[in-house]
């Protein structure tokens, strides 16, 4: 029993507080004492908060479907509070008290999951769509699977908004959801651009994914699927990742790189290798940087076979293309 006599006789009250959900440091404020007086009193007495609580928090009342919606949209604690106006941690302890999963263990949206609309374990299925050409050039470029969710993110600067539309457009069977408000832009990138994000909902298809794409926890290129590639996946990967380089007064000083220094060296030129041999490229290296190099000659290939695939919504690269394939066609 608590020193303080200012509890005695008051157990009923101090439980009338205590189930309506009201904090030790708010209990202790209505009772006069101080919150470690209230803490002893709840210990001798054995009331365990997760097992006596039986409603929400004061500040979450009546917003239960609220929050319960929110998460099974694959909202992290972070965002449902902020919408709430509360700490994250009371959205978790919500979570706990009411056994609710958040987004890492939450298997979302089973009627929707894209896994009905091909087998996952058979990749020339996936591939044989548009969107899994856009999926698989999103994974090898800018798109990334966050290393504690089971949903597929993409990010690119405001400038490039189009772009990402056109891609979430592509993808419709994953039910991407654009950020409303521009992400923060990264401290450690020199003069860093705003960001716009995209992410789908946590399905059950993405630990596939994560599984091939993430093997030992960092990204890798998983070369079954660049087997795979047609040339509307590989110009996705180009214009996530890729830099095409060409003077407007002289086409012949095209030339294509894609920023593949993340990866290892050997897969890297595994990958040239399939590259050379699906596409037909006959000088396609290395750099010392990591980066895939596309000579001038392969690169005018490129532009004139990708002209009918091009995405209309990538302004800068896709005029580049169709610069250098109407200044081959011209030339001719």
């Amino acid at each position: 029993m608590p020193k303080s006599n200012k509890l005695f006789g008051r157990e009923d009250e101090v439980r009338q507080l205590f189930n309506k959900g009201f904090s030790d440091q708010k209990i202790a404020d209505v009772v006069g004492v101080t919150r470690q007086g209230i803490q002893k009193f709840r210990k001798i007495r054995k009331w365990l908060k997760k097992a006596n609580f039986n409603g929400s928090n004061f500040k979450l009342e009546g917003k239960e479907n609220i929050i319960l919606e929110m998460n099974k949209e694959g909202k992290s604690d972070v965002e449902i509070a902020n919408r709430l106006g509360v700490m994250p941690s009371a959205i978790c302890t919500f979570r706990k008290r009411h056994n609710v999963l958040g987004v890492k263990q939450y298997n979302f949206h089973k009627v929707s999951d894209p896994t009905f609309l091909f087998d996952p374990n058979n990749p020339k299925e996936l591939m044989a769509r548009d969107f899994g050409q856009v999926l698989i050039g999103s994974l090898l470029g800018d798109g990334y699977i966050p290393t504690t969710r089971v949903m597929f993110c993409m990010s690119h600067c405001i400038s490039s908004k189009k772009y990402l539309k056109y891609k979430v457009d592509m993808l419709k069977p994953f039910s991407f959801v654009l950020s409303d408000e521009e992400a923060r832009p990264n401290p450690l990138v020199k003069n860093p651009q705003p960001q716009i994000k995209a992410r789908t909902p946590c399905y059950q298809i993405i630990k596939h994914f994560k599984k091939i794409f993430y093997p030992y926890g960092k990204k890798i290129i998983p070369l079954e699927y660049i087997d795979l590639l047609d040339m509307r996946g590989l110009l996705i990967w180009i214009f996530d990742d890729g830099n095409i380089s060409v003077s407007m007064d002289n086409y012949n000083s095209c030339r294509i790189t894609i920023a593949t220094c993340s990866f290892q060296e050997e897969e890297i030129n595994k990958a040239i290798q399939i590259l050379k041999r699906v596409f037909g490229f006959q000088n396609i290296t290395m750099t010392k940087r990591h980066e895939i190099y596309i000579s001038k000659k392969d690169t005018i290939k490129l532009c004139k076979d990708a002209k009918s695939f091009l995405p209309y919504c990538y302004e800068e690269k896709t005029k580049r293309i169709r610069y250098i394939a109407d200044a081959v066609w011209k030339n001719q």
